[in-house]
């Protein structure tokens, strides 16, 4: 896992990027694809927290099925 912090006008941001090996369902639904990564940015500003995950894959085969089958797959923690 990488973390970057950075602190400026009046925020506090984290990013913190994961990565691990895609499970044997999604390898079989999405040909091509062997990682799944997910990025965390959390923060805080006025008072206020943050926190907003986004998933995400390597996939060189770009179909539009493949696609479909990976948006479909639970991530796996």
């Amino acid at each position: 896992m990488a973390t970057v912090s950075e602190h400026g006008h009046g925020r506090e941001t984290t990013w913190k990027l994961r990565s691990e090996q895609s499970s044997d369902f999604i390898t079989e639904a999405c040909r091509g694809s062997c990682w799944i990564f997910e990025l965390v940015v959390s923060g805080k500003r006025g008072g206020k927290r943050s926190l907003q995950r986004h998933p995400l894959s390597h996939q060189p085969a770009n179909h539009a099925k493949s696609l479909a089958a990976f948006d479909e797959a639970p991530l796996v923690h």
